[in-house]
Formats: C-alpha cells, sequence, structure tokens
C-alpha cells in the first residue's frame, strides 16, 4: 500500500525517490548496508552473490560477509549461521551445492525430512475426495520436483519417495504410472536436460510389477416402506 501510493502520490514524491532510494527501503538493514558500502567503494561484485527473502539471507563467494552481520543487524537480532559445509547451504526449500568440477547444483530441501517421525501430508486415496484432483498431486509434486532438481539422481529419488508414500496410502500404481505419463508428455520441457526416456524414468520412480485394481465404492440405499391404510 505504501508503494502504491508513493507511485500515484505527488511529483514530489517521486522526485524524493529518484534522487534518493534509500529512502524506500528506510526499514531494510540489508539494503542499507549495500548503499554505505557503494558509498565507500567497496567491491560490488560480492553484493551480486547476496538475497534476502524475509528472515533467510544467503551469500554466495563471500567468506567476509558473517564478519559484516554486526554493521547489518543490530546486537539484539540473534543470527545463526545454518551453511552446511564450505560447498553446500540450504536456502527457503532448495540445497545449494558444488560438485568437484566447481558447478552449482540445486535439489529440493525439505525441513520434514530432518524430522526423526513421518508426517502424512498428502490425501489419502479413501478419503471423501474425487480421484482426479487426488492424483493431481503427483504431477504437481513432479512438476515442483523437476524445477528445483539440476540433477536426474535428485528428481528420481524424490519422485520414488513420494511414489512409495501414495502406495502407501491407497493410490493404485497404474493411475499413478499413467500420471508419470501425462507429467512427461505435458511437462517434457522440464526433464529434457535429464536426457532420460520415459520407460527408463517408469522404472525409476515406479519400479512395481504386480499392478492393483482401484477400488469402487457403491452407495445403497435401503428404505422402509410401510403400507398406510
Amino acid at each position: 500500500m505504501v508503494f502504491s501510493k508513493m507511485r500515484s502520490g505527488s511529483s514530489l514524491t517521486g522526485d524524493i525517490l529518484q534522487q534518493d532510494p534509500r529512502s524506500f527501503y528506510i526499514y531494510e538493514p540489508l539494503v542499507a548496508f549495500h548503499y554505505a558500502l557503494l558509498e565507500k567503494k567497496y567491491n560490488h561484485l560480492l553484493l551480486n552473490g547476496q538475497r534476502k527473502y524475509i528472515d533467510d539471507v544467503l551469500s554466495i563467494n563471500n567468506p567476509k560477509f558473517a564478519d559484516d552481520l554486526s554493521s547489518i543487524y543490530p546486537s539484539e537480532l540473534e543470527v545463526k549461521e545454518t551453511t552446511e559445509t564450505n560447498n553446500s547451504a540450504s536456502y527457503l526449500d532448495i540445497m545449494l551445492s558444488y560438485d568437484t568440477d566447481g558447478h552449482m547444483n540445486i535439489s529440493l530441501y525439505v525441513k520434514r525430512d530432518d524430522f526423526n517421525f513421518s508426517i502424512t501430508n498428502f490425501p489419502f486415496l479413501r478419503s471423501n475426495i474425487t480421484s482426479s484432483p487426488v492424483y493431481g498431486v503427483f504431477i504437481s509434486q513432479l512438476i515442483r520436483y523437476a524445477r528445483a532438481s539440476t540433477k536426474y539422481t535428485d528428481f528420481v529419488l524424490r519422485a520414488r519417495r513420494l511414489s512409495d508414500k501414495l502406495l502407501s496410502q491407497g493410490y493404485v500404481c497404474d493411475r499413478l504410472t499413467s500420471s508419470l505419463r501425462k507429467f512427461y508428455g505435458r511437462y517434457g520441457e522440464l526433464v529434457i536436460h535429464y536426457d532420460v526416456p520415459l520407460s527408463r524414468m517408469v522404472d525409476g520412480i515406479l519400479p512395481y510389477t504386480i499392478w492393483t485394481i482401484e477400488p469402487k465404492f457403491e452407495l445403497y440405499v435401503f428404505r422402509n416402506r410401510s403400507n398406510r391404510m
């Protein structure tokens, strides 16, 4: 609301923002710190690898970033470093890592995997939900995995875990296979860089030879009709 008011306000407000855009970020410590470093002719290339989303901050190729935290945030605010190793770190729902060749790889990071207990986060087949949207969950998760996985091994590992979980919750293997084929046909651009044919992907995600039959439910209504005089 503040932004729209500034954009549609008087020309004086626009002139102020053009002269000093820092006034718009006055309550953002990280942005204010960036402007301060730029005024001091700080190496701006080190600032290009920094991203912030709410309370998560990512810094790439800047080993001195931890030393600058005291200049960004007040001492009352505790900032914890969550870097896994020097070559890997999780940020939001992705895991960033460098391989031995220096290439950056991206994989999906799910915080629920850190718990030592299982979490039920997908609908059961025998719930009061129609089957088509339920199997659409499988396709939507495959899209999510493909977008967040640089390597095929990471993608197929996530998809295999998902298929095992869904099968344990009453999903039918042939319906999941049909959904996987639909995903491959409609969203092939997401997995084309894996260079993996559909048959191999099916074997990796759903390596089952026993096909189950989808249960069908029928509702019977009985009425007691008594003869009334």
